[in-house]
């Protein structure tokens, strides 16, 4: 097998990472550069890749979609809704929905931390008898 020579100027972060793989590997630099670009190649070339995350992304939003079920419906980048008002309502709902769990988390901590007080007062009122 032929191999054909280029050249090629990296910035000072990428030269050191290239260099940190050749030592981790104990390659030459030929060698390591060749290793990174093959595997760059087939990771930009591989389909399975891009469906494995397209994949993934569509299983997230179903779901976010099973746990909220009363909310609109969350749709895949390429399934946008029709127009911008109704992005802007989904985003005001999630928003909104947020600031209800919140304001749950507040009010139980807030319950919690009263009782907790109360039990430490109770406590200290028995060890004074």
């Amino acid at each position: 097998m032929t191999r054909e020579r280029y050249q090629t100027r990296l910035d000072e972060d990428v030269a050191r990472e290239v260099d940190a793989y050749v030592a981790r590997n104990d390659l030459t630099q030929s060698e390591g550069v060749r290793r990174l670009v093959r595997e760059g190649l087939e990771s930009v070339n591989s389909d399975d890749l891009a469906d494995q995350i397209e994949s993934d992304h569509n299983q997230i939003l179903n779901q976010i979609n099973e746990i909220q079920p009363d909310e609109p419906e969350i749709t895949p980048a390429n399934d946008k809704p029709s127009s911008s008002d109704s992005r802007s309502i989904l985003l005001r709902n999630q928003f909104n929905d947020t600031n209800r769990m919140d304001e749950r988390v507040r009010i139980i901590g807030g319950s919690l931390i009263t009782i907790l007080i109360i039990a430490t007062f109770i406590l200290q009122l028995i060890t004074l008898i």
